[in-house]
């Protein structure tokens, strides 16, 4: 490898881990929006999945980027998943200030 492929690799390298710990503190925000782990996991998946660069975005798409092998699981969060509306409603956190800089929304 030349030293200009290196700088390119290491700096590809450095935006996936920065894209990876952003979409960790958006998952983080969020989870408690949701009363079970696997919506959140889902959750988790589908902004990961509207993040990549895709020709279209629909349950399709983004479960076959995802490697699902139908868009069912998708469909099902996205019509049925529970979801605090309060919590999101109010845009904080349990115990949370609602003009906190951290806020949550859902």
């Amino acid at each position: 490898m030349t030293t200009y492929q290196e700088q390119v690799a290491v700096e590809a390298t450095i935006a996936e881990q920065v894209w990876m710990t952003a979409l960790g503190a958006v998952t983080e925000a969020i989870a408690d929006c949701f009363g079970r782990r696997e919506p959140r996991a889902l959750a988790r998946e589908m902004c990961e999945a509207m993040l990549m660069e895709l020709d279209t975005r629909n349950c399709w798409t983004l479960a076959e980027a995802l490697g699902h092998g139908g868009p069912h699981r998708l469909q099902h969060f996205l019509s049925r998943a529970s979801v605090d509306h309060d919590l999101a409603g109010t845009g904080s956190r349990p115990g949370g200030r609602v003009n906190s800089p951290t806020r949550t929304r859902c």
